[in-house]
């Protein structure tokens, strides 16, 4: 794998800046090339790749298969948001009404960000509910240790932790990077049968939106997973450069033609305009 299984905001490559693109991709191509006979893989994933190597790949190495519905969802923070009030009053009715509706319970509930020794101490709990989202997963390439998430923010303040409470108990948390211009959303777990009862997915989804206005940043990042439910709070897609290689041509045709067939029935999640005209 060339690239950061569990981060998105890790380049899988350095070069110079004089360097040209084509002289970047035989070098990056080369290294990859030698990394497989040396470890004898059968298959690699490059992750994250600069988006200005996509035409290299495609054109010099099409048995590289580049994931066509691998997208980030994103939105744009608005200056004009004080606070969610603002963020609302800037959605549709029926989007604004959702809003309302699922956030009603959420205000039982308490909220707090977690010191690096809270998290340390509450590593096996989290993680327990790290488990619960990651199992449900359609497609999951890697799992977390418990340790994953203390280290990280341990190594670096910009990683905050949030935990959920219901009455003292912990149902779930929140994680995301503080970044200068950006909220970037990290992992998240929760309780399964508590979800159904608070909505704690959408309103984790939400609260995501406020912590970025809060901090004022310009950009908020919610990542991969359930295009649809975040092109509903008004992300957009940004496509990421993501390649597969897969050294058994039956196989990898196989996977080329599934890839095909699941992009063809995706894509409704992109009719989702919940903002109003002026946004």
């Amino acid at each position: 794998m060339s690239g950061h299984l569990f981060r998105h905001d890790v380049d899988s490559v350095f070069c110079a800046g004089s360097a040209s693109g084509y002289d970047i991709y035989k070098y990056y191509k080369a290294a990859i090339d030698a990394s497989m006979r040396k470890s004898c893989a059968s298959a690699v994933l490059i992750k994250d790749m600069p988006a200005r190597l996509d035409k290299y790949f495609c054109n010099y190495d099409p048995e590289y298969m580049m994931l066509r519905n691998d997208i980030s969802m994103e939105m744009d923070i608005s200056p004009e948001w004080q606070n969610m009030d603002d963020y609302v009053h800037a959605l549709k009715h029926k989007y604004a009404q959702r809003y309302r509706k699922i956030s009603e319970r959420w205000q039982e509930l308490d909220i707090r960000e977690l010191a690096n020794v809270e998290v340390v101490a509450h590593k096996e709990e989290l993680f327990a509910l790290y488990r619960q989202v990651s199992d449900n997963q359609r497609l999951r390439i890697g799992l977390l240790s418990p340790d994953f998430i203390p280290m990280l923010q341990q190594q670096d303040d910009r990683l905050k932790v949030w935990g959920i409470y219901e009455r003292d108990k912990l149902i779930g948390f929140f994680s995301a990077w503080v970044y200068e211009d950006r909220f970037d959303m990290f992992y998240i777990g929760f309780d399964y049968e508590k979800n159904k009862e608070y909505n704690l997915y959408f309103n984790i989804l939400f609260f995501a939106i406020k912590k970025a206005i809060t901090y004022r940043k310009t950009k908020l990042i919610l990542g991969r997973t359930a295009l649809d439910a975040k092109a509903r709070l008004g992300c957009k897609p940004r496509y990421l450069s993501t390649f597969v290689y897969i050294k058994n041509s039956m196989v990898r045709n196989r996977i080329m033609q599934l890839q095909k067939n699941t992009t063809a029935n995706e894509g409704a999640w992109e009719d989702k305009h919940p903002f109003r005209k002026s946004n």
